[in-house]
């Protein structure tokens, strides 16, 4: 349920429908490879535990894993750098970026404090792997993953809401990094199109 409840997708936001003229696309080449390739990336290849907390650590202090909390922000930029799941699941990366930006966007963050866990935490030994092998079956991409001890095949189920909300707070930085908000059209996943040219967000 930790998994399923999370957002397993990209960021999606369209400003407004319509027809619109020279307008400039870009992409990430490869992107959920090229992430998992990037130092920073985690993922875990055992099972965390659920845990019941009192209140949220201060970002540098979240411990990897999915948390219940409760994500709100009026500002409509916030939608272009991040998206809210109404079944209040969000990875350590998503919470993270949200409590970088919290204080910029005016979001409220709130810890869920019910009779359930609200937290499912790895520990920090079980989250070092490499990428051994990428093949394509078909229409699927099946990655062996080895850790220090054992190689581990076929993990979208682990793999997908921490690939997916690592993406994302990467499309999210970068359109807070250089300040384009206003010139946001669209975004797709992998693929954001600005109303004007940005040769160095590229």
């Amino acid at each position: 349920i930790w998994f399923k409840n999370c957002k397993n997708c990209g960021i999606m936001y369209l400003k407004e429908k319509g027809k619109y003229k020279d307008t400039y696309g870009y992409d990430f080449k490869m992107s959920y490879p090229t992430d998992m390739s990037d130092i920073s990336f985690m993922m875990p290849t055992k099972r965390g535990k659920e845990k019941y907390i009192t209140e949220l650590p201060v970002a540098k202090y979240i411990s990897f894993g999915i948390y219940r909390v409760s994500i709100t922000c009026d500002d409509e930029n916030f939608n272009k750098i991040f998206m809210i799941n109404d079944k209040d699941y969000y990875t350590s990366y998503s919470l993270k970026f949200a409590l970088k930006m919290q204080k910029k966007l005016n979001i409220k963050i709130k810890l869920i404090i019910d009779s359930k866990p609200n937290a499912y935490i790895y520990e920090r030994k079980d989250l070092d792997y490499v990428i051994a092998d990428i093949k394509m079956i078909g229409d699927r991409t099946r990655y062996s993953l080895i850790n220090s001890k054992k190689a581990v095949y076929d993990l979208p189920f682990r793999l997908l809401p921490f690939i997916t909300s690592f993406s994302r707070v990467k499309m999210g930085e970068v359109i807070n990094k250089f300040n384009v908000y206003d010139d946001v059209l669209r975004i797709q996943t992998d693929s954001i199109t600005f109303l004007k040219e940005f040769n160095e967000v590229v």
